[in-house]
């Protein structure tokens, strides 16, 4: 099973990814990001990857990208990932990629989500998602959380990954 993590920070830099005739040169980009202590990661942005909103990434923006730390990467400096997601992070907007419960708990027992009707629950292709959301990886789009224990809130998004 994925176990996600996440890096939030502002791009710094995009490069072009994909140099040799084997590779779809131009199709994968390189976003180097940089958190608030200045430790920089670099994320390899596939055709692979959810972007949250289909949002245009550009140099300055807020973001949060999320890489599954069971996937092999190389040991360079600073360290590349392939993101499995990335959001461009505005105003209130939090977003997490975790499993839940029957209770819609996540696995760190830090957020609680209730289902409004509002809430839109679909695929990464935007079709929507009707099963069940039970220890399923999920990303999770919401703005305001109450401070309880676990802090609970009604998402605006949630996006079901099918990444095994």
């Amino acid at each position: 099973m994925a176990t996600f993590k996440s890096m939030q920070g502002v791009i710094t830099q995009i490069d072009e990814f994909g140099t040799n005739v084997h590779s779809l040169s131009g199709c994968a980009k390189i976003y180097s990001i940089s958190d608030r202590q200045g430790a920089v990661m670099k994320f390899v942005v596939s055709p692979s990857t959810y972007v949250v909103n289909q949002s245009v990434l550009s140099i300055g923006d807020n973001v949060i990208a999320f890489y599954d730390i069971n996937t092999p990467t190389s040991r360079i400096y600073p360290p590349q990932y392939q993101a499995v997601a990335i959001a461009v992070i505005t105003g209130n907007t939090n977003v997490i990629i975790d499993t839940f419960n029957r209770n819609l708990v996540n696995s760190s027992n830090t957020l609680q989500i209730n289902i409004g009707p509002q809430t839109r629950i679909m695929l990464t292709n935007g079709q929507p998602y009707m099963g069940n959301l039970t220890n399923r990886s999920i990303l999770v789009v919401y703005g305001f959380a109450t401070k309880s224990i676990p802090a609970r809130t009604t998402p605006s998004q949630i996006i079901v990954l099918c990444y095994e």
